[in-house]
Parts: C-alpha cells; sequence; structure tokens
C-alpha cells in the first residue's frame, strides 16, 4: 500500500475542497460508455499497519446499476454479473 500511496502523491487541489483524484475508477456499462472518476469525492484511508487501503467514491451519473458490465481500478478489470 505504501507504494500505491507514495507513488501518486498528494492531491492536487484544483479548487476550493475540489483534487483531482490519484486513483481513478472507470464504470464500463453495457452500452459502450463510460464514466471514470477525475474529481475525488469520498474518503480515502491507508492503513500501513495492517496493509490495508480503504476508498469510498461517489459517482454523479449512475443511473441504472443493472447496466453496469465493469469496473476498473489499478487496471484491474472487474466484471459485474447481474
Amino acid at each position: 500500500m505504501r507504494h500505491y500511496n507514495e507513488a501518486a502523491g498528494r492531491l492536487k487541489e484544483i479548487g476550493v475542497y475540489k483534487h483531482l483524484d490519484n486513483y481513478p475508477i472507470t464504470i464500463n456499462y453495457k452500452d459502450g460508455t463510460s464514466e471514470t472518476t477525475s474529481i475525488f469525492t469520498g474518503l480515502h484511508v491507508l492503513d500501513y499497519l495492517n496493509d490495508q487501503m480503504l476508498t469510498i467514491k461517489t459517482f454523479e451519473h449512475v443511473i441504472n446499476d443493472k447496466e453496469i458490465a465493469s469496473i476498473v481500478f489499478f487496471d484491474k478489470e472487474i466484471p459485474i454479473k447481474n
């Protein structure tokens, strides 16, 4: 976990309480469209002692979660089965 956090560095502030997302997540929809986080909204906590990371993110445009085909995080695509 430490190497992920060090590689990403500090969150870059782009406005009042607005920061670029160092750990973007992409939602791929069944119709071929996608949404990727670019502004960090949520919570990010690292626990170096237990080598754990908790990231909670919100998405603005998710209309129908049944239409999600996959989620991509750290270059790993996770298929979603409905």
